[in-house]
Parts: structure tokens; sequence; C-alpha cells
């Protein structure tokens, strides 16, 4: 699609948006924590508990990152790890009682900022904005999942014999041994 008036304005509206919303700052909410923390802290609140696996993939994040960002509100008391149901090698997140206590600050927070934004707009307008952000997010996500699935890798399972193969074998075998028991050249 070719770069349009509507483009632009859609592009200058969402830069907009994302600096009344905070997302400029290194904190977010009337929080001291990052914007990443606030959506983990309120996604977690809205599911009860997940892994951070299930926080990588919605959240959109590296793992790394998440891992980094769950250790940092696990020691300020704000998640905790519990036994996960359906995976016993993995560990659910869930908010303390601190937690629980920071979500319900920035859900005012949130409030209050969408309420006295929506103040300035009648009901009609208002109705508009819920309705075409709605549209919106849903198709960003769309775009996401698009770029996730076009970008995984194709695997095809073959039967029989695949010249090669052998040599391939004995070398992932030699690799194997030489790096996890010091296994040299006469092996």
């Amino acid at each position: 699609m070719p770069d349009t008036p509507l483009i632009q304005q859609i592009r200058t509206a969402s830069r907009l948006m994302v600096r009344e919303l905070g997302f400029m700052s290194t904190t977010l909410a009337a929080t001291h924590y990052s914007p990443s923390a606030v959506h983990t802290l309120l996604e977690v609140s809205m599911r009860g508990e997940m892994t951070a696996a299930q926080l990588v993939t919605l959240l959109g994040l590296e793992k790394s990152s998440v891992s980094r960002m769950v250790s940092r509100l696990l020691a300020a008391g704000e998640l905790e790890e519990r036994p996960c149901a359906e995976d016993a090698r993995a560990k659910s997140l869930a908010l303390t009682a601190k937690g629980h206590d920071t979500v319900a600050k920035i859900n005012a927070w949130g409030t209050r900022q969408v309420v006295e934004a929506l103040d300035h707009l009648d009901e009609t307008q208002q109705q508009t904005v819920a309705t075409g952000l709605a549209a919106y997010a849903r198709a960003l996500a769309q775009c996401r999942d698009s770029a996730l699935a076009d970008t995984a890798p194709q695997i095809s399972l073959m039967t029989g014999y695949q010249p090669g193969m052998i040599g391939r074998i004995a070398q992932m075998h030699g690799e194997y041994y030489a790096r996890h028991h010091d296994f040299g050249a006469f092996f």
C-alpha cells in the first residue's frame, strides 16, 4: 500500500498516543517500572497465573528480556513462582499481595487517564475511539502473527537414505563427544 495521507495521519496519531500514554518514559503508570514490567503485572493479574514462556509470546519480547524483567519483579516482591499445573518442569508466575496493590494503582491511574481524555469527547466520538482502537489493535496483532508465521522454518521429514547422511551423522557424533567428553582426533 502506498504512503497516503491516511497512513501519515494514523502514524502521526500513533506517535502522539505513545507519547501521551507515557511510553517514552523509562517508567509507566505512576510506578517505577518499565512499560513491559507494567504490562507483565497487568497480564498476570488478568490471567491469575502464567509462565514466562507465555509472557514471551503474549508481549512479543525476547526470552532473555522477559527473564530479566521477571527476576526483577520477583526480587521486588511483586510476583511469586508456583509449580505449574500443566508442566512440572515450568513455574507459573502469580501476583503477591504487593503485586495486587501495584496492579490496583496501575488500573486506577489508567482509568483516570482514559476518563480524563474521554471527557473531551462526545458520546459518539467516545464509541468511535473504542471501536477504532480495538479494530486497529487486532489488525496490528494479525500483522505480528503473520510475520511470525512467515519466519517459521520449514521442516520436512524424509524417509530412507539421503546422500551424505552417514557422513553427517558421524560428524555430529564426533562433535558431541569432543565437546562433552573431550574426545580428540583418536576418537
